[in-house]
Protein backbone atom coordinates (compact mmCIF):
# COMPACT_ATOMS: atom_id res chain seq x y z
CA UNK A 1 0.00 0.00 0.00
CA UNK A 2 3.22 2.32 -0.22
CA UNK A 3 2.76 3.14 -4.07
CA UNK A 4 3.92 6.53 -4.76
CA UNK A 5 0.61 7.89 -5.15
CA UNK A 6 -0.32 7.29 -2.13
CA UNK A 7 2.68 8.14 -0.33
CA UNK A 8 2.12 11.67 -2.04
CA UNK A 9 -1.48 12.00 -1.01
CA UNK A 10 -0.54 11.22 2.49
CA UNK A 11 1.70 14.21 2.25
CA UNK A 12 -0.47 16.64 1.40
CA UNK A 13 -0.70 19.88 3.38
CA UNK A 14 -3.48 20.36 5.12
CA UNK A 15 -3.62 23.88 3.35
CA UNK A 16 -3.04 22.46 -0.44
CA UNK A 17 -6.72 23.76 -1.92
CA UNK A 18 -7.72 25.93 0.95
CA UNK A 19 -9.90 23.46 2.79
CA UNK A 20 -8.72 20.32 4.32
CA UNK A 21 -12.03 18.48 3.86
CA UNK A 22 -10.75 18.66 -0.14
CA UNK A 23 -7.46 17.30 0.93
CA UNK A 24 -9.62 14.34 2.83
CA UNK A 25 -11.26 13.54 -0.60
CA UNK A 26 -8.57 13.93 -2.51
CA UNK A 27 -6.22 11.23 -0.59
CA UNK A 28 -9.30 8.89 -0.63
CA UNK A 29 -9.39 9.75 -4.34
CA UNK A 30 -5.78 8.84 -4.68
CA UNK A 31 -6.56 5.43 -2.21
CA UNK A 32 -8.99 4.63 -4.44
CA UNK A 33 -7.29 4.84 -7.89
CA UNK A 34 -4.18 2.77 -5.99
CA UNK A 35 -6.37 0.19 -4.92
CA UNK A 36 -8.72 -0.21 -8.29
CA UNK A 37 -5.53 0.37 -10.65
CA UNK A 38 -8.39 2.63 -12.33
CA UNK A 39 -8.85 6.32 -13.11
CA UNK A 40 -12.63 5.65 -13.84
CA UNK A 41 -14.88 6.96 -11.15
CA UNK A 42 -17.73 5.03 -12.20
CA UNK A 43 -15.14 2.00 -11.67
CA UNK A 44 -13.07 2.71 -8.32
CA UNK A 45 -16.45 4.06 -6.61
CA UNK A 46 -18.10 2.46 -4.09
CA UNK A 47 -21.54 3.83 -4.31
CA UNK A 48 -23.26 6.87 -6.24
CA UNK A 49 -22.63 9.07 -2.94
CA UNK A 50 -18.37 8.09 -3.15
CA UNK A 51 -18.70 8.37 -7.20
CA UNK A 52 -20.68 12.56 -6.67
CA UNK A 53 -17.96 13.49 -3.67
CA UNK A 54 -15.20 12.55 -6.62
CA UNK A 55 -16.48 14.25 -9.04
CA UNK A 56 -17.51 17.10 -6.73
CA UNK A 57 -13.43 17.39 -5.82
CA UNK A 58 -11.97 17.17 -9.19
CA UNK A 59 -15.09 20.11 -10.28
CA UNK A 60 -14.05 21.95 -7.33
CA UNK A 61 -12.67 25.45 -8.00
CA UNK A 62 -9.99 25.23 -5.45
CA UNK A 63 -8.57 22.33 -7.26
CA UNK A 64 -6.73 23.56 -9.92
CA UNK A 65 -4.12 21.89 -12.12
CA UNK A 66 -1.32 24.43 -10.97
CA UNK A 67 -2.24 23.29 -7.01
CA UNK A 68 -2.00 19.49 -7.88
CA UNK A 69 1.56 20.26 -9.98
CA UNK A 70 2.61 22.72 -7.07
CA UNK A 71 2.02 19.63 -4.74
CA UNK A 72 3.63 17.14 -6.81
CA UNK A 73 6.64 19.23 -7.14
CA UNK A 74 6.54 19.89 -3.59
CA UNK A 75 6.57 16.22 -2.62
CA UNK A 76 8.85 15.62 -5.33
CA UNK A 77 11.80 18.14 -3.48
CA UNK A 78 10.82 16.42 -0.26
CA UNK A 79 12.09 13.04 -1.65
CA UNK A 80 14.41 14.30 -3.36
CA UNK A 81 16.48 15.71 -0.51
CA UNK A 82 20.39 15.19 -0.96
CA UNK A 83 20.13 11.83 -3.65
CA UNK A 84 21.70 12.02 -6.83
CA UNK A 85 18.79 11.82 -9.17
CA UNK A 86 17.84 11.19 -12.88
CA UNK A 87 14.85 12.86 -14.84
CA UNK A 88 13.04 11.49 -17.45
CA UNK A 89 10.81 14.00 -19.80
CA UNK A 90 8.44 12.68 -22.37
CA UNK A 91 5.64 14.22 -23.75
CA UNK A 92 2.10 12.45 -24.56
CA UNK A 93 -1.04 13.02 -26.91
CA UNK A 94 -4.42 13.15 -24.83
CA UNK A 95 -6.80 12.53 -27.41
CA UNK A 96 -10.24 12.96 -26.64
CA UNK A 97 -12.22 13.02 -29.85
CA UNK A 98 -14.15 10.03 -28.36
CA UNK A 99 -15.50 12.29 -25.95
CA UNK A 100 -15.68 15.51 -27.23
CA UNK A 101 -19.49 15.42 -26.97
CA UNK A 102 -19.61 15.07 -23.44
CA UNK A 103 -16.86 17.29 -22.79
CA UNK A 104 -16.85 20.63 -21.77
CA UNK A 105 -14.20 21.66 -24.82
CA UNK A 106 -13.25 25.15 -23.60
CA UNK A 107 -10.34 24.37 -21.65
CA UNK A 108 -9.14 21.79 -24.61
CA UNK A 109 -7.82 22.15 -28.13
CA UNK A 110 -7.00 19.97 -30.92
CA UNK A 111 -4.13 17.14 -31.05
CA UNK A 112 -1.30 16.60 -33.82
CA UNK A 113 -3.78 15.56 -36.90
CA UNK A 114 -4.94 19.13 -36.25
CA UNK A 115 -8.86 17.98 -35.82
CA UNK A 116 -9.47 15.94 -32.85
CA UNK A 117 -9.90 17.39 -29.30
CA UNK A 118 -7.73 16.92 -26.62
CA UNK A 119 -4.18 18.22 -24.94
CA UNK A 120 -0.80 17.37 -25.08
CA UNK A 121 1.26 16.65 -21.49
CA UNK A 122 4.73 16.92 -20.77
CA UNK A 123 5.69 15.25 -17.53
CA UNK A 124 8.98 14.94 -15.88
CA UNK A 125 9.65 11.90 -13.66
CA UNK A 126 12.51 11.93 -11.04
CA UNK A 127 14.51 8.34 -10.05
CA UNK A 128 16.86 7.65 -7.78
CA UNK A 129 19.97 7.65 -10.15
CA UNK A 130 21.28 3.95 -8.07
CA UNK A 131 18.30 2.35 -7.49
CA UNK A 132 16.11 3.65 -10.17
CA UNK A 133 12.99 3.67 -7.74
CA UNK A 134 10.66 6.62 -8.90
CA UNK A 135 11.08 9.80 -6.41
CA UNK A 136 8.03 11.81 -7.88
CA UNK A 137 7.31 14.51 -10.58
CA UNK A 138 9.34 17.43 -10.47
CA UNK A 139 7.20 19.30 -13.31
CA UNK A 140 4.07 18.66 -15.36
CA UNK A 141 3.07 20.68 -17.87
CA UNK A 142 -0.26 20.53 -20.14
CA UNK A 143 -1.03 23.04 -23.30
CA UNK A 144 -3.33 22.70 -26.33
CA UNK A 145 -3.27 24.27 -29.70
CA UNK A 146 -5.80 26.35 -31.32
CA UNK A 147 -8.16 24.87 -33.74
CA UNK A 148 -6.54 25.87 -36.89
CA UNK A 149 -3.13 26.84 -35.83
CA UNK A 150 -0.58 27.65 -37.72
CA UNK A 151 2.57 25.52 -39.46
CA UNK A 152 5.87 25.85 -38.57
CA UNK A 153 6.34 27.22 -42.13
CA UNK A 154 3.44 29.78 -41.72
CA UNK A 155 4.91 30.79 -38.08
CA UNK A 156 8.23 31.26 -39.80
CA UNK A 157 9.27 28.61 -36.66
CA UNK A 158 13.15 28.88 -37.59
CA UNK A 159 13.32 32.82 -36.79
CA UNK A 160 10.93 32.26 -33.64
CA UNK A 161 12.69 32.94 -30.06
CA UNK A 162 13.18 29.72 -28.31
CA UNK A 163 10.48 30.75 -25.59
CA UNK A 164 7.75 31.33 -28.48
CA UNK A 165 8.26 27.21 -29.75
CA UNK A 166 6.81 24.15 -28.23
CA UNK A 167 9.66 22.53 -27.95
CA UNK A 168 10.31 25.81 -24.81
CA UNK A 169 8.93 23.01 -22.93
CA UNK A 170 12.14 20.80 -22.59
CA UNK A 171 13.89 23.96 -21.06
CA UNK A 172 11.37 24.87 -19.17
CA UNK A 173 10.97 21.35 -17.50
CA UNK A 174 14.85 20.66 -17.48
CA UNK A 175 14.87 24.61 -15.62
CA UNK A 176 12.20 23.60 -13.31
CA UNK A 177 13.21 20.42 -12.73
CA UNK A 178 16.30 21.44 -11.34
CA UNK A 179 14.70 23.82 -8.51
CA UNK A 180 13.44 21.01 -7.28
CA UNK A 181 17.20 19.21 -6.27
CA UNK A 182 19.74 21.65 -7.60
CA UNK A 183 22.95 19.77 -6.03
CA UNK A 184 23.38 16.01 -8.15
CA UNK A 185 22.43 15.41 -11.60
CA UNK A 186 22.78 12.53 -13.90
Amino acid sequence: MNSPILIHAANLPQTAFGDPRLVKRGLHLCVAISQHHSINIRRISRNRAEQVGYYRFLENEHVTISELVRSLSDHCQQQVNGRHVKAINDSSEINLQAHAGRLKSKSLGVVGNNQDVGFFLDPTLILDAQSGFPLGLSHVQLWTREAGHKTKKERNYQKLPIEDKESFKWIDSAQSSKAVSPRRWC
